[in-house]
């Protein structure tokens, strides 16, 4: 268990200016890195779409899976949204300045006992206590607690921090970033803004991984690969799915340490990114019935 991080979670976002916005601006992230791709990942890190996309790694502190999780924001050009099921509940962060930028900005939030909640610009929820400025857990909807317990605990080492008779919190560290799974008694349908959570192991770890799955007969997404990034490092990935349909990336720590490392010049590829990104031009074109699906 020690050997795991708890790196990353995915939100698939429309509204990617507004996104950088809510969560920089008002949550008070801080920007890690900026990356463009120009075809559709193999493994599908942005989901099903074979178009240009991009992402945005975002969070309190750098993504070294033990003190600090953060989030990767997958932009699809140029989707403009996506529909949301009943999988994802919620994302906890404990942030003290996050809490005074909702309240600073004007941002619509509820109060909720010691939170407050909020909504992103693509519908996310988020939960907000006063802290130092982590991303503490990740709230998921399961069909069947027993089976998830058994999946993440038993097959991937997780440690079963807490259990009632509807929720379970695990993790694979005291200081990680933690995931609650609460049983709803119905199937989990994720429709298209499905999220997919990282976590990097050494090579020989993922690989180990890899092949207690296919012992078992449980699904993998993708096999065993190689991805790389532009101008940065190549990483041997393996993606699951849980029996709920989450997606699991199993990432090697050995190019991960690099890959995640904080970029100092990632506000300026940023802006650069978003002054040549056309894509309301070409969705008003569409909709205006100029171009064809």
């Amino acid at each position: 268990m020690t050997l795991t991080r708890t790196c990353h979670w995915c939100f698939k976002i429309g509204k990617r200016k507004e996104s950088i916005y809510f969560y920089r601006d008002v949550l008070k992230m801080t920007l890690l890195r900026h990356e463009e791709f120009d075809k559709g990942c193999e493994a599908t890190c942005n989901g099903p779409y074979d178009n240009l996309w991009s992402k945005e790694m975002i969070g309190y502190g750098p993504e070294d899976g033990i003190n600090h999780f953060v989030l990767e924001l997958t932009y699809n050009y140029p989707v403009k949204s996506y529909t949301l099921g009943n999988d994802f509940r919620y994302l906890e962060i404990e942030s003290t300045k996050a809490i005074d930028g909702v309240k600073t900005m004007n941002w619509p939030y509820t109060e909720s006992g010691e939170y407050i909640e909020v909504k992103d610009p693509d519908g996310y929820m988020i939960k907000i206590k006063p802290g130092d400025d982590k991303i503490t857990k990740c709230s998921l909807n399961v069909s069947n607690l027993n089976n998830t317990i058994h999946y993440w605990c038993d097959i991937l080492g997780a440690k079963l921090y807490d259990k009632t008779d509807k929720t379970a919190l695990v993790g694979f560290g005291d200081t990680h970033c933690k995931l609650e799974f609460t049983d709803i008694g119905e199937p989990i349908d994720r429709k298209t803004g499905f999220g997919r959570i990282a976590f990097s192991r050494p090579l020989e770890e993922v690989k180990k991984v890899s092949e207690k799955i296919q012992q078992n007969n449980l699904k993998i997404l993708h096999s065993l690969r190689a991805l790389g990034t532009p101008g940065k490092a190549t990483c041997t990935v393996v993606i699951l799915q849980d029996p709920d349909g989450v997606e699991i990336c199993f990432v090697e720590e050995e190019n991960y340490c690099k890959l995640r490392e904080v970029d100092p010049n990632a506000e300026e590829k940023l802006n650069e990114s978003l002054e040549a990104d056309k894509s309301d031009e070409w969705y008003d074109r569409k909709r205006d019935g100029k171009e064809q699906a």
